[in-house]
């Protein structure tokens, strides 16, 4: 009895977390989904523009039919056309910001039909980020950003596994917790009758 018991408990501590793997995958595929956002809308200044001129991570300058520069910052407000601003030139890239650079997987399409678009992309150690723009020909300026960090992918990958032992530990100490006070209670009965 006590052996098979044993036996269970040791399949339960090392089939949990094995089972986990698949899991930590699904739930690390489910968190890239989910990152890998729909396209956002940050409207068009106030002349319709007819070329992406530059563009950042967190910026977007835009050249209008009347020759008119303007640039979106849309890490704030960007309804109703609220991150739009007239400037000179154009600002200084942030450091290791690649302009043009190509993404390898595949990005939705923005809703409409692209007239020019721009990808920049940002690389630090285990870290990148990728934004893509578009302007379409509506004169509208849409935004599409990702971003990726090895070392939470490491941590969701690792979350199946953990999640599957420990499961397997609170099954097992359960599962012999009530056998011990099961056989206590025959022992105390058994007393009890002598």
């Amino acid at each position: 009895m006590w052996v098979r018991r044993f036996a269970i408990s040791l399949l339960l501590l090392i089939g949990l977390p094995l089972l986990g793997i698949p899991a930590g995958f699904a739930l690390l595929s489910a968190w890239n989904n989910l990152d890998a956002r729909s396209w956002q809308a940050l409207g068009r200044p106030a002349e319709v523009p007819t070329a992406i001129v530059d563009a950042d991570l967190d910026e977007v300058y835009v050249r209008a039919q009347d020759g008119s520069l303007y640039v979106c910052d849309h890490t704030g407000p960007t309804r109703n056309n609220a991150c739009w601003v007239e400037v000179d030139q154009v600002g200084e890239r942030d450091d290791g910001v690649r302009p043009n650079s190509t993404y390898r997987e595949e990005v939705p399409s923005p809703p409409g039909t692209i007239r020019e678009f721009r990808h920049v992309s940002w690389y630090h150690a285990e870290r990148a980020r990728h934004s893509r723009y578009a302007l379409l020909e509506d004169g509208s300026i849409w935004l599409w950003d990702r971003s990726a960090d090895a070392n939470w992918s490491l941590v969701l990958l690792a979350c199946g596994p953990i999640s599957g032992l420990a499961l397997a530990i609170v099954i097992v100490l359960v599962w012999w917790g009530v056998a011990g006070l099961r056989a206590l209670w025959r022992r105390l009965q058994a007393r009890a009758e002598s």
